[in-house]
């Protein structure tokens, strides 16, 4: 340790030396020689910032591959000059809240047609109950469409990080991924395109000094494809694909049947847009894969 102690105190590991459960780590030390002068509380407070100063804020056991925060210190004395200390460091916790839930998006044509109610004396409707892709909202110029519910899948992931491993590059990194929000790999068993990044909150809490409690918070919306059975369809334009975060538009023109004596708007083209940057988001350093989220996991 490089913190140098006065003269004449020692701190020294106590025998049989460290103790290792499969959530805490703690090691004892007795130290000797420490200033004695007949006030406890001072005698207290200058052993324990001492021994908070040489015990590190962070430590791994035996075979962890990272390095747990220091949770606690248990000081007693054994008189003359004398203390006993046990620092105890801990695993690195994590929380996983999931949300199934739904959201409102505006949409221009339906899944299926499923009645025509219309005026006997009215032309012929173009479409018949059970066609798919029908427009919605058409006034002979527009199709304004209609706001709809529609299911969402989100989720938010806790973990706590050591503070000696948090800095503001890492806080660079994750700006980086929420200036580029969807995944453009595999991450937590999603296929890319399919999650978006909604950004992270960090908190400091005095109680627990060493380590800080960062939250991050994920949408999942599935991506529309031919091989995954949920292509769409609009209008009569098949196998329409597009990723999950990508937006579909549909463009219109009036257009009158041959026969027909009204305007009926017409899907001519299906645009998909990419409207967001993807990004790797192992860069947040949490694991990418199905696995419950953890600082530093791959």
């Amino acid at each position: 340790m490089s913190i140098i102690l006065p003269p004449p105190m020692q701190i020294y590991e106590d025998m049989p030396g460290a103790q290792a459960t499969a959530t805490t780590f703690s090691i004892t030390y007795n130290i000797t020689g420490a200033p004695v002068t007949g006030n406890p509380t001072n005698d207290y407070n200058t052993v324990r910032a001492l021994v908070l100063a040489y015990a590190p804020v962070s430590n791994a056991p035996p075979g962890a591959l990272y390095a747990w925060p220091r949770r606690g210190l248990d000081l007693k004395e054994a008189g003359w000059g004398c203390w006993k200390a046990t620092v105890q460091w801990g695993s690195l916790n994590y929380q996983y809240a999931l949300k199934i839930g739904g959201a409102s998006q505006q949409i221009r044509c339906d899944k299926s047609l499923t009645h025509i109610y219309s005026d006997p004396a009215a032309p012929a409707a173009e479409w018949t109950a059970g066609d798919d892709g029908v427009p919605i909202g058409w006034d002979g110029r527009s199709v304004h469409g209609c706001s709809i519910y529609i299911p969402t899948r989100s989720w938010t992931e806790t973990v706590e990080i050591p503070i000696g491993q948090y800095s503001f590059d890492y806080e660079d990194d994750v700006d980086n991924v929420n200036e580029s929000p969807v995944n453009q790999n595999s991450f937590r068993g999603y296929d890319p395109g399919e999650v978006i990044f909604h950004g992270m909150q960090v908190q400091l809490d005095a109680k627990n000094p060493d380590s800080v409690t960062a939250v991050y918070e994920f949408e999942r919306t599935p991506n529309r494809s031919v091989a995954n059975g949920n292509a769409i369809t609009i209008d009569g334009i098949d196998n329409i694909e597009k990723d999950g975060w990508d937006w579909l538009d549909v463009h219109y023109a009036p257009q009158v049947p041959t026969g027909a004596l009204q305007v009926i708007p017409k899907a001519q083209y299906v645009l998909i847009h990419r409207v967001y940057d993807r990004s790797d988001f192992s860069d947040l350093n949490i694991g990418t894969s199905e696995a419950l989220p953890m600082w530093g996991a791959s």
